[in-house]
């Protein structure tokens, strides 16, 4: 036995043999890994990746939440007024399917009768047919002056006349016929008065103007009525004035270009119903004159 050893009880080695070996250790460290599982990655840091991962999707529902919010208010509300938009106008189509035009509100109907009222007349050129008649000429003068001379002298003898200016001649008009005939068996007795009268046939030509559809057919419609109070002049038919004043009143309102035919007709009808046949003439000059003057302005 080496004198450097020390003696021991055979008790102490086994216990040595048995807790002591570094070989021993190992084998016991290894079954306690394998007991563990399979999973290497210890307990703690499990825990550590999961919370980190659970921040991550908290802080990303944050960032989105507004954004949904927002999404899902935006729906709501357009889905609420098209809703209403809906109901309004559906409730207005059955409105006017039920009662029509007369059923619109206030301000729906104010805007219909300022779009009536805006719209412009349109309007064309229409060519009307000259006029022609032969008139009572008692003199052609350079100055109107003169003219209203003897037109005062007419007017002292009782005779009614007219001055009519054409390219700055006056001529002076006193008496209107159908026919060449009847103007100068006119003439004769005026003449016997001392008055120098001629007979001409007096013609305004076609005349062009821009006129709407109901200014033309009102026009129409005088012509038509002057010449046929013109041809009843030496009849023994009634003169009466009820047609001029029907043909005033049936009057385009909307028109300001034959406003000043329109008032002659009111002016003159008054003193006309029991008018004899040379207030009649002195009528038709006046408004064969108007009539030139109007639709040559």
């Amino acid at each position: 036995m080496d004198k450097n050893s020390k003696w021991k009880l055979p008790s102490q080695r086994k216990a040595k043999n048995k807790y002591g070996s570094k070989k021993s250790g190992k084998y016991e460290q290894a079954a306690t890994l394998q007991n563990s599982g399979d999973d290497s990655i210890p307990t703690f840091v499990k825990n550590y990746d999961k919370n980190k991962s659970k921040g991550k999707k908290d802080r990303k529902a944050k960032q989105f939440k507004p954004i949904i919010i927002a999404t899902i208010s935006a729906i709501v509300i357009g889905g609420l007024l098209g809703f209403t938009m809906l109901k309004m106008f559906g409730g207005f189509n059955d409105d006017i399917q039920a009662g029509g035009d007369g059923n619109l509100t206030p301000a729906v109907a104010d805007a219909e009768d300022n779009k009536s009222e805006d719209k412009p007349v349109e309007s064309a050129a229409y060519t009307l047919d000259p006029v022609s008649a032969f008139v009572l000429q008692g003199g052609v003068f350079s100055e109107k002056s003169n003219a209203e001379v003897w037109a005062d002298d007419y007017e002292e003898a009782g005779l009614s006349s007219i001055i009519w200016e054409v390219e700055s001649q006056f001529y002076l008009f006193a008496g209107i016929a159908g026919s060449k005939d009847e103007a100068k068996q006119a003439a004769e007795d005026l003449q016997g008065n001392g008055f120098d009268i001629f007979v001409k046939e007096w013609t305004t030509g076609g005349i062009e103007a821009e006129l709407t559809d109901t200014e033309h057919d009102w026009l129409i419609s005088f012509q038509n009525l002057w010449k046929e109070t013109m041809n009843s002049l030496n009849n023994a038919e009634s003169k009466s004035m009820e047609q001029w004043l029907t043909l005033s009143a049936d009057y385009p309102e909307e028109s300001e270009k034959l406003s000043g035919l329109s008032s002659m007709i009111k002016e003159l009808s008054g003193e006309m119903e029991t008018a004899d046949s040379g207030k009649y003439q002195y009528f038709l000059l006046n408004l064969w004159l108007k009539y030139d003057e109007v639709l040559n302005k």
